[in-house]
């Protein structure tokens, strides 16, 4: 056999022994190469079947969030429909409340759409681009609510933006978190933990920071969060209306809304 009298033998017998060795890191690289092609399919939502039946009603029970919820009454802020329409989410509420009483405003964004594209922006990359400094890495903070089992979750941390002197020109505490069942969470990786759902909920609740020394668990964002969460879970994945909730709260200081606590890491 003329062609195998030329095959480099090793002194083993074995044959063609550098393909031997080299097939071994080629088929290790293929496996890691089709696990990393699974897993971004995965994240991506390339390979699911999405439910537009749930992402259409996800959509419509935006409209039970009450405007008024006690003293705090919201107004509507249109974002630049070119600007929303690239982020491919669904819908959303952008509304500011401002306490009657207390003249205290506090921002809430909520939007819905797939979980690709709910979990694409944070706060912690789109401030930072829009020229905010992020005082600190997020962390998690569990805010215990009246009538929702297991408590949210939320990612918080606080954002400055100063002018070209050196001023301080908005400083602010965001809390965010997600749901698709009304268990809210709050996870650092929220690409691979919500992926391949097809409806998701993410919350932005955005408070001025007054004093840099409240702790996190003081926060006016912390102290509506006790508000309106509980609110939230009826109108987004309750029947009965929202606004039978929102009429019953009738402390606008924030210290009596919830008797609830919080459990957080300071920041």
């Amino acid at each position: 056999m003329p062609f195998l009298s030329h095959c480099p033998v090793h002194p083993t017998g074995e044959l063609f022994p550098m393909a031997t060795k080299l097939g071994v890191p080629i088929l290790a690289a293929l496996v890691i190469l089709a696990a990393g092609t699974y897993m971004q399919a995965q994240i991506s939502e390339r390979w699911v079947k999405q439910d537009s039946t749930l992402l259409q009603k996800f959509d419509e029970n935006l409209d039970n969030v009450p405007t008024v919820i006690g003293d705090w009454v919201g107004e509507d802020e249109e974002l630049p429909q070119d600007e929303f329409q690239a982020s491919n989410c669904k819908d959303y509420i952008s509304r500011n409340f401002t306490n009657q009483k207390t003249g205290e405003v506090i921002s809430m964004f909520l939007v819905c759409g797939t979980a690709r594209n709910v979990t694409i922006h944070t706060p912690d990359w789109c401030y930072v681009g829009a020229g905010f400094k992020m005082e600190s890495k997020p962390a998690p903070v569990t805010v215990e609510c009246e009538g929702i089992s297991p408590s949210p979750v939320f990612s918080t941390t606080t954002f400055l933006k100063t002018d070209d002197a050196g001023d301080t020109t908005q400083h602010v505490r965001i809390l965010w978190s997600y749901s698709d069942s009304g268990v809210w969470e709050g996870p650092s990786y929220q690409k691979f933990h919500f992926r391949g759902r097809p409806a998701l909920y993410k919350v932005y609740i955005i408070s001025p920071v007054v004093d840099s020394n409240t702790n996190v668990s003081d926060s006016s964002a912390v102290l509506f969060a006790q508000m309106i969460m509980p609110i939230l879970n009826q109108s987004l994945f309750g029947d009965a209306p929202a606004a039978d909730i929102g009429s019953s709260t009738t402390d606008s200081s924030g210290d009596d809304l919830t008797g609830a606590d919080v459990e957080t890491e300071e920041q």
